[in-house]
């Protein structure tokens, strides 16, 4: 399923403001219908960029994991990466914090899953197996 990474957020966002955008995102990604997806099935993550200067003047979005399927077309691909970059814009704009970006971008990278691909969900019950 997707994986969002989401660069350039300065560590002043806050844990709340980053729950914020994560749940904005996920709904947004889950709203395309040609995608099938639900919001849990959309993982979101933050890195954390070494060089503080200038972060929330650019931002850019990499969507990973995307399955290839028929319609998931690149008609389809360019709607999610505008719409992540409306969600993303929304909440960034006028954030004492943050600042205004001049950049936001989003990479939509489909990943064919006969490539390589392996998942595996760990329940909470399962024995440790130290």
């Amino acid at each position: 399923m997707p994986i969002i990474f989401v660069y350039g957020i300065p560590s002043a966002a806050g844990q709340e403001y980053l729950l914020t955008l994560c749940t904005r995102l996920r709904e947004r990604a889950a709203s395309i219908p040609e995608l099938c997806l639900h919001e849990e099935q959309v993982s979101v993550f933050f890195p954390t960029d070494l060089l503080q200067t200038g972060l929330g003047e650019e931002v850019i979005i990499f969507v990973r994991g995307l399955f290839e399927k028929p319609e998931r077309t690149q008609e389809v691909r360019d709607r999610l990466a505008q719409a992540l970059i409306d969600c993303a814009g929304s909440c960034i704009f006028g954030l004492p914090d943050l600042g205004n970006p001049n950049l936001i971008e989003c990479f939509v990278e489909s990943f064919n899953p006969t490539s390589g691909f392996a998942s595996k969900s760990i329940a909470a019950t399962e024995p440790s197996r130290e």
